[in-house]
C-alpha cells in the first residue's frame, strides 16, 4: 500500500492494539499527531489488558509538559489546587490519574497512588535539572513491583534522557527486559537520531510520522524497516512490526484523523 492509500484511523477507534508487554517507538516532528497517537495507544493498551481486579498500572513520564492529572495525592482535584492554571496547551485532564508531587520517596508516592485506587501516575519534569527525578520514577516503577499487575510506561520524549546516558539506562532496560516483568513501553521522540541505536532496535514496533531531517530518517532505517518506505507527511504515519514484518497491520500507512 502506498502513502496515498493510507488507511483511515479514527482518533477514538484504533485497530492497532499493541501486543502485551511490547515496546513501541513513535517518531515524528512536532505537530504531526505523534503524541496524540501515543495517547490512543496507551488507552487501547489499558483497555485491552485491564481486568476488573487487575488493572494495568501506568506511569506517564512528561517532560514537555503536556499531560494533566486529575488528582493530587492529597485527594484534592488539580482543578481545585490550580496546579495547571498557567498551562496554555496540553492534553485534557486524564481521568483517574494522580500527579506525583515530589514530597516523599518516589516508591512511597507510587504506592499511595495504588492505595487510593488510582491506576495512572504522572511525573512532570519541566526543566532538565528535574530529569533525574523522572528517571527515578521509571526505575521504581520497574523494580518495585512484580508481574501481578500488568504495567505500561509512557515516555513522551525519550531523547531527553540520553543527553546524560545514565538517565536513559532505565528505559533501555525496560526496552530489553520489560517483557519478563509484564511491563510495556510506549516512547516517543521528535529527533530519533538522539536515541541510541541499541535502544531503538530493542523496540518491537515503530510508528513513523513525518521526519524533517535526513539524519533522523537514516537512523530510523536501522530499526529494520524497508528502505523504499515513503516519508509520511501530514497526519499520515507508517507502522512496522519487527515480528510481523510485511504482514498486516505491519508495513502499512495509516491516516490519523484529528477532531476539530
Amino acid at each position: 500500500m502506498t502513502m496515498s492509500q493510507a488507511t483511515p484511523l479514527s482518533i477514538v477507534d484504533n485497530p492497532l492494539v499493541m501486543p502485551r508487554a511490547s515496546r513501541s517507538f513513535l517518531v515524528g516532528t512536532t505537530g504531526t499527531g505523534k503524541s496524540t497517537l501515543g495517547e490512543i495507544l496507551l488507552q487501547e493498551y489499558r483497555n485491552q489488558y485491564s481486568k476488573e481486579k487487575v488493572p494495568v498500572r501506568t506511569v506517564i513520564i512528561d517532560t514537555k509538559p503536556r499531560f494533566k492529572a486529575e488528582f493530587e495525592l492529597s485527594g484534592l482535584t488539580t482543578g481545585l489546587t490550580g496546579r495547571y492554571k498557567k498551562w496554555g496547551y496540553g492534553s485534557g485532564i486524564i481521568k483517574g490519574s494522580y500527579v506525583l508531587p515530589r514530597q516523599r520517596e518516589v516508591g512511597e508516592e507510587l504506592d499511595q497512588v495504588w492505595r487510593l485506587g488510582g491506576t495512572i501516575a504522572i511525573a512532570h519534569s519541566e526543566t532538565e535539572s528535574e530529569w533525574e527525578y523522572t528517571s527515578r520514577v521509571a526505575t521504581e516503577f520497574y523494580e518495585r513491583y512484580g508481574s501481578k499487575h500488568p504495567r505500561v510506561l509512557f515516555v513522551d520524549e525519550l531523547a531527553d534522557f540520553f543527553k546524560q546516558r545514565s538517565l536513559g539506562d532505565i528505559y533501555q532496560r525496560i526496552a530489553r527486559n520489560g517483557r519478563e516483568r509484564d511491563v510495556a513501553l510506549i516512547a516517543g521522540s521528535q529527533r530519533p537520531r538522539k536515541v541510541p541505536v541499541e535502544v531503538m532496535t530493542e523496540m518491537s514496533r515503530i510508528y513513523m510520522f513525518q521526519l524533517d531531517f535526513d539524519e533522523d530518517l537514516k537512523h530510523v532505517y536501522q530499526f529494520g524497516i524497508p528502505r523504499n518506505v515513503q516519508k509520511p507527511n501530514g497526519y499520515v504515519f507508517y507502522m512496522y512490526d519487527r515480528k510481523l514484518k510485511d504482514k498486516l497491520p505491519s508495513d502499512n500507512y495509516y491516516q490519523l484523523k484529528l477532531e476539530e
